[in-house]
């Protein structure tokens, strides 16, 4: 009888153990020419992989992958658990995001998603990655285009962390990159360009700090400005540091830090920031502005823009400017600097 309990017993172990390893592993795969959601059955391997990744990351282990294996079209996706979504180089991998959605929605906290790869084209739809009201998050983006949506390219708020790298937003109806309420966010070496409602929008609000920084990348011919850090409140703190960048031919401000919350004189200078070194700054409607806010400029050259090289506006002491004397401004169409607030030069002259 013991003997016939122990091997009931083994039976049952390796029967949930074998339903447990058919229902997560590790990595699974996609594939636009062989791929069908069926697969799932089949843990979407790479002999029979899923068609789309929303199947797939039903059998995929928290934390785990899933890989593009060919070239073609995939669904938009909902993300509910930590994963890394994946194209390998020379793999068009495109998410076609149709009227009144999202290509990739992050719909969970304390979560960590990778994105590699990955196109994402507008066809009617709204924003092409979406991260609102979540905490504890990790987002990566790498070497991805996202494109021709309604309102942002990629739009997060909340506590969490941001970072993309070597990917293009473009042709997007609203803002490339929005940012607000908690974000941490990091650009280096992306393009951010003819996004017709600005490049990349930084704010605090309604009560937290938003802080952004930027490297080594090109804001190009959006409408409205290149890059803004703006505060409607003393508690809503947007801060933006950006340095060895391009940032022209935007239509409104190449850089602008502004504060249009109450009581501008106490809380305008700590509410809203914008650091800019080492930047070419040229062909946009004004290059730099600190509108009641504080703005700290060092080795920028600031040529060629429309109206201004730099607009300093506000009431003394909401708003200063912070320039190095290794700041250039030259063939501004109307001037140099314009000031009503504070300015300030800092190392030698």
């Amino acid at each position: 009888m013991l003997r016939t309990h122990t091997n009931a017993f083994f039976l049952v172990a390796a029967i949930v153990s074998a339903i447990s390893q058919a229902h997560a592993v590790q990595r699974t795969f996609v594939s636009a020419a062989i791929g069908s959601d069926t697969n799932t059955a089949a843990n979407c391997s790479p002999t029979a992989p899923c068609r789309n990744f929303q199947a797939a990351m039903t059998k995929t282990d928290p934390g785990g992958e899933v890989v593009v294996l060919d070239s073609g079209g995939y669904s938009p996706v909902t993300i509910g658990q930590s994963v890394t979504l994946v194209a390998p180089a020379g793999v068009y991998a495109g998410i076609s995001v149709p009227s009144g959605t999202d290509g990739i929605t992050i719909a969970a906290s304390n979560i960590n998603v990778v994105l590699r790869g990955l196109n994402v084209t507008g066809q009617g739809g709204n924003n092409g990655i979406s991260m609102t009201a979540r905490q504890n998050n990790r987002l990566t983006l790498e070497n991805c285009e996202i494109s021709n949506l309604k309102q942002s390219g990629v739009l997060a708020s909340g506590g969490v962390n941001v970072g993309v790298s070597d990917t293009t937003i473009r042709d997007v109806t609203g803002s490339g990159i929005s940012f607000e309420g908690g974000v941490s966010g990091t650009i280096t070496r992306s393009i951010i360009s003819g996004n017709s409602g600005g490049g990349i929008a930084v704010s605090g609000s309604p009560v937290s700090i938003t802080v952004v920084s930027i490297a080594d990348s090109t804001i190009d011919g959006n409408g409205g400005d290149g890059v803004r850090a703006a505060s409607n409140s003393a508690n809503a703190i947007a801060k933006v540091s950006i340095r060895d960048s391009r940032i022209v031919r935007n239509s409104g401000y190449g850089l602008l830090a502004i504060y249009n919350g109450s009581n501008p004189i106490v809380n305008a200078g700590l509410s809203a920031k914008l650091s800019a070194s080492n930047n070419l700054i040229s062909k946009n409607g004004i290059g730099i502005g600190a509108l009641s806010a504080r703005v700290t400029a060092s080795g920028n050259v600031i040529t060629d823009n429309i109206s201004f090289g730099f607009e300093n506006s506000g009431i003394a002491p909401s708003v200063l400017f912070e320039s190095a004397f290794n700041n250039v401004f030259v063939n501004n169409n109307i001037g140099g600097i314009i000031i009503s607030g504070q300015i300030a030069f800092f190392g030698r002259e």
